[in-house]
């Protein structure tokens, strides 16, 4: 049993640090190995991870020096300073220590990826997330769950991508029993190229929506694209587990996407309120601050009493439980540690806040945004509203949704009808998108308009009374984000998303 601690499940790994010695590496990415002095010396395993950016490089830790949006080589000189133990790089910055340990590559992505193809293998089960909404959250409760049963390693933050995923996998320690990563597109034929680089035993797809559409004909190319993940699940010798997607049943696509991991010869699973899902949610309520669930997995009865809020976190919480039942975990012996788990920071957490003379609660969901998501922050601020007896109006402060193509104004107006059904008392928009929504909503409901995260705060804090609860979300590119962090950090009385 693992000692990870139960009140945080934002991103772990249990298992033994990573080992590398320069010669093993230089071999691997068929780079120049030079400096360092002796060759046998090039032989200690003394190389502990792999680092892309100087601002969260370790000691001892690798340097790759990527040509991304910004250029790694310009960093060599600082990750060296910062004790970096080798540099990888296509050439070494003029006048720098030649005699350090370096490796000169060809394409340093390209290294980067050839670590991760070589480090692939040491997780013997590996779990990939993928979908619209919920990756990360899913991804860290499976980090959580599977940490309970034995060593597990997952990525951080939200590192999903063409660089993240590459440098989860090149990070794995050795003998990881469960690495867990996260699976994000933004075009198709990414999460093929992703997944092909984890070969995932276990697929997860949390829900199809309208997310990125402004690069998708259709909601249906969506899913495909998500689909892709079946793509890398080849039955092949390095993967000789049986290959399972877990799909969510109440989703409409889900035929659609039973039968593309079906004909990629990937057994299903299904969880959701659906009548035949595999992992069934019986029941849900909130009371008292907490949220009880009941779920059925695979004739496993389980109730659970969660600090987690919005309904939206017990479909998460069933997928994960699902994938553990199905890795052969025994997830009854977890239903007493999941009711002290606490969501991810900007995924609902819930913050006391004393800011202009008054005390509010700030709802912190602003990491990313989409439509889907945008409904589901909705629906958990109209929750807080009943069960916090003390508010005096909620407020949500709901920034631009970027990435919905042609009809992206009508995806914001279409946020008057949750607004309206959760009864939420006034709404702040923010950014050019978001005028849209304004301009639809009742009168009592308008509060502001504003151009952009700055005036936001400003035209916040003259509006708060004490006793309001605000949510913040919108898409990263609007900076709520930072808004939120900053009042957070500067205001913030307590963490309390387990004393409504």
């Amino acid at each position: 049993m693992s000692s990870l601690s139960v009140t945080n499940f934002a991103a772990h790994s249990t298992a033994r640090p990573v080992l590398w010695s320069p010669a093993n590496i230089a071999c691997l990415v068929d780079g120049t190995l030079k400096g360092g002095g002796e060759a046998p010396a090039y032989d200690v395993k003394t190389i502990t991870g792999f680092c892309i950016d100087t601002r969260s490089l370790h000691v001892g830790e690798a340097f790759i020096a990527l040509k991304a949006v910004r250029d790694g080589h310009d960093f060599i000189s600082q990750a060296y300073m910062q004790k970096a133990s080798l540099i990888i790089c296509e050439a070494l910055p003029e006048n720098f220590n030649a005699g350090f340990t370096h490796i000169v590559v060809k394409d340093s992505q390209q290294a980067l990826q050839d670590i991760a193809q070589s480090a692939r293998s040491r997780a013997q089960t590996r779990i990939a997330v993928t979908g619209s909404v919920g990756k990360t959250s899913v991804k860290a409760l499976c980090a959580y769950i599977f940490a309970q049963a034995g060593s597990c390693h997952t990525s951080q933050g939200s590192f999903n991508n063409h660089l993240g995923v590459p440098l989860s996998l090149a990070n794995l320690p050795e003998n990881t029993q469960y690495g867990v990563f996260e699976l994000g597109m933004n075009n198709a034929g990414e999460i093929a190229q992703l997944s092909t680089m984890v070969k995932p035993h276990i697929g997860i797809i949390t829900k199809i929506a309208a997310a990125h559409l402004a690069q998708f004909a259709s909601m249906e190319d969506i899913a495909r694209a998500k689909a892709e993940i079946f793509l890398g699940m080849s039955a092949d010798d390095e993967n000789v587990l049986p290959l399972t997607a877990i799909l969510p049943a109440d989703d409409a696509y889900f035929e659609l996407l039973r039968a593309l991991a079906l004909r990629h010869g990937v057994s299903v699973h299904s969880f959701g309120q659906a009548q035949g899902a595999n992992a069934r949610i019986l029941s849900i309520e909130h009371k008292a601050g907490r949220l009880f669930c009941e779920l059925d997995v695979y004739g496993i009865c389980l109730a659970l009493n969660l600090q987690m809020q919005g309904v939206h976190s017990v479909y998460n919480l069933t997928s994960a439980l699902l994938a553990a039942h199905i890795a052969g975990i025994d997830i009854t012996a977890l239903a007493s540690t999941l009711g002290a788990l606490k969501l991810p920071p900007q995924r609902g957490l819930q913050h006391e806040l004393s800011w202009g003379g008054c005390q509010i609660r700030l709802i912190d969901e602003s990491y990313n945004a989409n439509p889907e998501s945008m409904r589901a922050a909705i629906a958990l601020l109209g929750q807080a509203k009943l069960t916090h007896a003390k508010s005096r109006q909620a407020i949500a402060v709901l920034g631009d949704m970027a990435e919905l193509g042609v009809d992206e104004l009508d995806f914001h107006r279409a946020l008057a009808e949750p607004l309206r059904l959760h009864a939420i008392d006034k709404v702040l928009c923010c950014g050019e998108k978001m005028r849209a929504l304004y301009d639809v909503l009742t009168p009592d409901m308008q509060a502001k308009w504003c151009p952009d995260s700055a005036a936001c705060e400003m035209l916040l804090g003259q509006m708060l009374e004490d006793g309001d609860i605000v949510m913040i979300k919108g898409s990263n590119s609007v900076q709520l984000h930072v808004l939120a962090s900053r009042l957070i950090s500067q205001f913030s009385l307590l963490e309390c998303a387990d004393v409504l």
